[in-house]
């Protein structure tokens, strides 16, 4: 069930834009708020069935079919904002005095709590940067929700912040690898496939 889940993510940004631009709004409105509703399933399926998050994430799917067309259209616009405007407030708060910053707990696990003093400064800036990255990413879809067309919108939210995302985690490992030096002996592909293995539910426990 979760190879299938990734296959849709994979497949959902592509689908929704090409449903914008055939002027088929409704249907992207509802195939998300469809993906919404099996990604809260897919999380009580791991997690256990009383799981509240699980249920609360359902909830918004199903709260986004049951909506007027035309609020359900503008709640589908800015619902990336408010994506990336968590992501950057999640990243932000470990960064806060007494919390271990994002990337350095993701660092730690990966390295199995083995974590040079040189990682641990590289590892709060590149958490720093991962703010700054997101809160932009808000601010061109905010504009461009408000006055750019639904194509533009899409063509941004769908496909350009994908592609902005992979050359961020692509630019960020090269620059690892000439800061840290030895201590990155590891390849680009087994730094995924880390990403891949790890249990991310420790990650936000940690």
């Amino acid at each position: 069930m979760r190879f299938l889940f990734s296959l849709l993510l994979i497949v959902s940004p592509f689908l929704i834009h090409g449903l914008i631009l055939a002027n088929r709004i409704d249907w992207a409105m509802y195939w998300l708020a469809g993906l919404i509703c099996i990604w809260g399933l897919v999380y009580l399926a791991g997690q256990g069935w009383h799981s509240f998050t699980g249920y609360l994430v359902i909830g918004a799917g199903m709260a986004l079919l049951l909506l007027p067309a035309w609020q359900g259209q503008q709640l589908f616009k800015f619902l990336p904002l408010a994506l990336y405007l968590s992501l950057a407030t999640l990243f932000f708060t470990t960064l806060l005095p007494g919390r271990v910053p994002l990337i350095t707990r993701l660092a730690s696990l990966m390295r199995q709590g083995q974590m040079p003093v040189a990682v641990i400064r590289y590892t709060r800036r590149v958490t720093q940067l991962w703010v700054l990255f997101f809160f932009c990413m808000g601010v061109a879809t905010l504009w461009l929700a408000l006055y750019g067309s639904f194509g533009q919108w899409s063509l941004f939210v769908n496909v350009i912040s994908y592609a902005l995302m992979a050359a961020m985690f692509l630019l960020e490992f090269l620059c690892r690898r000439r800061v840290l030096g030895n201590l990155v002996d590891y390849s680009f592909n087994e730094f995924l496939r880390g990403l891949l293995r790890l249990d991310y539910a420790r990650l936000f426990k940690s």
